[in-house]
């Protein structure tokens, strides 16, 4: 989520690999649980995400104006799930984000996107590498010419509980 928000980012010492304890300037870092399973798998979705945040201008090339957000539904308490749109300078360049802060995993979320082109999963925090339950979107996401959340079209997908997907549009 802190990933996908306008404004600059700071992961802080030991937080790319899950360390518990809050860092001591006095001690190093516990370095040693970065051999575990459970915060490689963390170690190995900052890394990926952080990949994604310097090839991809829309999370941060318009970070400081209006024109880089758009929220899609910022409304859906009953669900504890948002959804909004970063955009970089060229109007084809952008990402929908769905963060999905409750337990729930839905089979069929319906989503609002901007164009009528087909959307591909670009990173899903309950990837199974990631540690999760692999409830992923794997190959083309169709949208559908519907109108929904105030967008022209929207798209259906497998929504984990507590999880980020972001989408990228796939132009030809």
């Amino acid at each position: 989520y802190m990933m996908t928000c306008p404004g600059k980012k700071l992961t802080f010492m030991g937080n790319e690999f899950a360390q518990e304890s809050e860092w001591n300037f006095r001690g190093e870092i516990n370095w040693e649980i970065s051999a575990n399973d459970e915060n490689n798998c963390i170690m190995s979705y900052i890394k990926d995400l952080n990949r994604i945040y310097i090839d991809e201008k829309s999370l941060w090339e318009q970070d400081c104006q209006k024109e880089g957000f758009l929220w899609i539904d910022g409304n859906n308490s009953a669900q504890s799930v948002f959804s909004y749109i970063r955009k970089g300078k060229d109007k084809s360049d952008f990402l929908v984000v769905i963060c999905n802060f409750s337990e729930n995993k839905y089979e069929e979320y319906k989503l609002g996107v901007p164009r009528f082109v087909d959307y591909k999963e670009l990173i899903n925090s309950d990837g199974k590498k990631y540690g999760g339950t692999d409830f992923v979107n794997p190959g083309k996401i169709r949208p559908v010419y519907e109108p929904w959340n105030g967008q022209l079209f929207h798209i259906n997908i497998r929504l984990p509980a507590q999880s980020v997907i972001l989408l990228k549009p796939q132009f030809l």
